[in-house]
């Protein structure tokens, strides 16, 4: 029973991070949004993924309506794996353009920046989306000791 409620309160925990990082999309400006859709493709698909099925999870948990362990397990897992890659696409993208914002090359007088700066709101919904997915590889564990 104590093991339910830590699962519970870790699957609360997780949607609070990815409405979180739901928020933090939504509100970003447009301009700083990358011309080719694929990364918001995968920022879209993994938040509104990962709302639905922790909420679906969840309301199993209430009714009393267990799972099979296969398939609880199998949605945690698919979870951990969408919220890591996120994660770590973004953060990656955006710690590659603030590396390159530091060594901005000086050729003349002339400057020249990137395009695209830095994006403290993209770095920031990889930072929750990669938290996110460690509580949902703790709640897997849990998962697998019940």
């Amino acid at each position: 029973m104590v093991l339910n409620i830590a699962s519970f309160v870790i699957k609360f925990c997780g949607l609070g991070l990815i409405i979180a990082a739901g928020g933090l999309w939504a509100t970003a400006d447009v301009d700083t949004r990358p011309k080719n859709r694929d990364e918001q493709t995968l920022i879209g698909g993994a938040i509104w993924s990962q709302t639905q099925i922790p909420i679906g999870l969840i309301i199993s948990m209430i009714v009393d309506e267990e799972l099979y362990l296969f398939l609880h397990t199998y949605f945690l897992c698919i979870g951990c794996l969408i919220l890591s890659i996120t994660g770590a696409t973004l953060i990656t993208v955006e710690s590659k353009k603030l590396k390159r914002r530091e060594s901005v090359v000086v050729i003349g007088n002339v400057t020249i920046h990137s395009r695209r700066p830095f994006d403290k709101t993209y770095f920031s919904i990889g930072v929750l989306t990669q938290t996110a997915a460690l509580l949902t590889f703790a709640d897997l564990v849990i998962n697998l000791i019940q």
